[in-house]
């Protein structure tokens, strides 16, 4: 990038990329008086705020202190084979909305876990996300997963003393992070975010480092199986 610039600036000067040697001592004089300059433009171009903007969410690593995701305790009330797709399981979730309202998610979960078994148990929700249509049927959000050995998905489950207390519709959130929630939370920024959600010794599911954890309690968030360190949660 450097020798790019140092020649652009040479043509601009009009002079051989050699001759741009500062001299050691003072006074400081690279051109002479009455110099020809060449053809001066800008060397480089403002970069507009949606540019700085990605740069930022690429190079700018994990110094985030808040939690985008909407993640709270669910339960699976029931699970269906989707029609048109292998891989795909049709789920009706209560996430605590209230008043009978359930929550549709469709997963590739069916090569995973047998669909009868995904009934009653408890995982967490990714709720702000985008609605999409999988194979024609609406999903309302995602299911935490952990990725173990040959790319087995493992659901995300509050573990450990005290887990059958916690309430349906807990928030989830890192251990002493604070929640701000992204609304509407696109394909690519989840993308982005999710790489930060990782297994940590215990298979316990940590986003930036911090365990998360069923707020107002200790219990924390694991796989349903051991899975190395590390693992991606997604």
């Amino acid at each position: 990038y450097m020798p790019g610039f140092t020649a652009k600036l040479a043509e601009q000067l009009n002079v051989e990329v050699a001759s741009l040697t500062l001299p050691d001592q003072a006074p400081l004089s690279l051109l002479p008086v009455g110099h020809r300059l060449g053809k001066v433009v800008p060397i480089f171009r403002k970069l507009e705020k949606g540019e700085l903007d990605e740069f930022h969410k690429k190079y700018a690593g994990q110094t985030a202190t808040t939690y985008p995701l909407d993640t709270v305790l669910a339960e699976i009330v029931s699970a269906e084979a989707h029609p048109d797709a292998d891989a795909l399981v049709v789920m009706q979730l209560n996430d605590g909305a209230g008043g009978g309202v359930l929550r549709q998610v469709v997963g590739g979960l069916r090569a995973h876990y047998p669909v009868d078994s995904l009934i009653g148990k408890r995982v967490v929700v990714v709720r702000n996300l985008k609605y999409a249509k999988l194979r024609g049927i609406e999903s309302r959000g995602m299911l935490l997963c952990a990725e173990g050995a040959n790319n087995a998905l493992h659901l995300m489950q509050p573990s450990g003393d005290g887990s059958e207390a916690v309430e349906i519709g807990s928030k989830v959130v890192p251990q002493g992070m604070a929640s701000v929630v992204t609304p509407s939370m696109g394909k690519k920024d989840f993308q982005t975010v999710s790489k930060k959600l990782l297994a940590g010794a215990q298979s316990e599911a940590c986003f930036m480092g911090k365990v998360l954890m069923v707020n107002g309690s200790s219990v924390a968030i694991t796989a349903d199986s051991t899975v190395g360190a590390g693992a991606q949660i997604r």
